[in-house]
């Protein structure tokens, strides 16, 4: 059993003995929270991958980002049954999703310059392996792909709620496949896709969910799932399943929380996303080998310089949004 592995169980064992919650539907103050702290596991596995002197947590962010997709396809069809999806819409949400990098690839490319890198190489190599300029940013171009997906679908005329999350789940696996092929892109990756149209599936099971989740001992389905991947983690090819579990057993562990909205809690939530794409940025100012003789100071000064490199992208980017508005307005009132 890996680490991972004995993280879950406890984080499951210490949710089911504090858990204070009546409602077991996942909300949007629950995402809020998933989307506040899970960044920073992602971050502790990238340096788990790169620095044998800690344990190897690599796998958590594929899982990880399997909560993302989950979370964002929530949203979507929350929306979706609301009627607010739109086919017109889906260039505003890929605009909204791409303009946060504007700021950290100008301040990438910049530190690239100042600490005497080959820039081009390096930007150049980094398109290459699928990424868009900042490292571990292929996340947000499978995203991107996903909401097409959702939104060309969507705009099927009366199409019924188990229609469209088939279509939905064929394109996802199609495009994994596909990527598997071309790119030979991680089974790990691929499998975190699969959560995309299982956020839409729990969205329109919601009710059905929530009655079953409303009895606490069902949760033991929790630790019979760790326990089995636990068990089978040594079998390679069925380990890629593990993150499509895990991923689903974050989202219930979620739900036996009450969770009030406040100002961190909202914060953290607002900056997760330059959180993730500022990662590869803080790499750049910690000098080389540093990780090698002191690991712990090594993850908590990656998190905290992250955390202060994020702050200072979001407010960049809060500006630029209002120039953007801006000249768009004075566009339209002069023409």
């Amino acid at each position: 059993m890996n680490v991972v592995n004995y993280i879950l169980i406890f984080v499951a064992v210490i949710a089911l003995m504090f858990s204070s919650s009546k409602d077991k539907t996942f909300n949007l103050q629950r995402s809020k929270l998933l989307k506040a702290i899970l960044p920073y596991g992602i971050i502790l596995g990238h340096i788990s991958a790169y620095n044998t002197t800690v344990f190897n947590v690599a796998i958590v962010g594929s899982f990880i980002v399997g909560v993302f997709f989950f979370i964002s396809a929530y949203g979507l069809e929350c929306k979706r049954q609301a009627g607010n999806i739109k086919i017109g819409g889906l260039w505003s949400r890929i605009f909204k999703l791409l303009l946060p990098l504007v700021v950290p690839i100008i301040l990438y490319v910049d530190l690239l310059i100042l600490r005497k890198c080959n820039a081009e190489l390096i930007v150049a190599e980094n398109l290459r392996n699928y990424q868009l300029i900042l490292p571990f940013t292929w996340f947000i171009i499978v995203l991107a792909i996903f909401y097409a997906f959702f939104y060309i679908i969507s705009s099927i005329k009366k199409i019924t709620n188990i229609w469209f999350f088939i279509i939905l789940f064929i394109s996802v696996c199609v495009f994994s496949v596909a990527n598997f092929i071309l790119f030979r892109d991680s089974a790990y990756t691929n499998f975190s896709s699969l959560c995309f149209p299982a956020g839409v599936l729990y969205r329109q099971h919601e009710t059905k969910i929530k009655n079953f989740l409303s009895k606490k001992y069902n949760y033991i389905i929790c630790f019979v799932v760790l326990l089995a991947t636990g068990l089978i983690d040594h079998v390679h090819y069925l380990l890629p399943f593990t993150i499509l579990i895990w991923s689903i057993v974050i989202i219930m562990l979620s739900t036996l929380f009450n969770v009030s909205s406040n100002r961190v809690l909202n914060f953290f939530s607002d900056i997760s996303y330059e959180v993730y794409v500022c990662q590869g940025i803080t790499y750049l100012f910690i000098p080389q080998h540093f990780d090698k003789y002191n690991p712990i100071v090594h993850i908590a000064l990656t998190i905290i310089l992250t955390i202060v490199i994020a702050i200072l992208c979001y407010f960049a980017t809060w500006y630029l949004k209002r120039v953007i508005f801006a000249i768009k307005w004075w566009i339209s009132n002069e023409w």
